[in-house]
């Protein structure tokens, strides 16, 4: 994430830290760029006694999604079906 020491330091005491720049998704192979952004750790409701990295009150994968579709649109690149839900192609020789 390339957060400094003491920002992490903050994070690990649950405090809200303000940051600029870019944050890499390996789930959409991009890095994502914010003039202005709050990260914090909060509790995961779903899952006793874990915790999640929150970037502007929303989980991080959520947020990254957020702005890959953000990215789709402003390139007008439309949705396109999963690889599964395409019909099978034959191949005859």
């Amino acid at each position: 994430m390339g957060f400094t020491e003491e920002l992490t330091r903050l994070l690990a005491y649950f405090q809200p830290v303000g940051f600029r720049g870019k944050l890499h998704s390996r789930e959409h192979r991009e890095k994502f760029g914010t003039a202005y952004s709050t990260a914090t750790v909060k509790r995961n409701p779903q899952k006793k006694g874990k915790f999640r990295l929150c970037i502007d009150g929303m989980p991080i994968l959520e947020w990254f999604k957020m702005k890959f579709k953000e990215l789709k649109e402003k390139l007008g690149v439309g949705h396109t079906p999963k690889e599964k839900n395409r019909p099978q192609r034959e191949l005859r020789i």
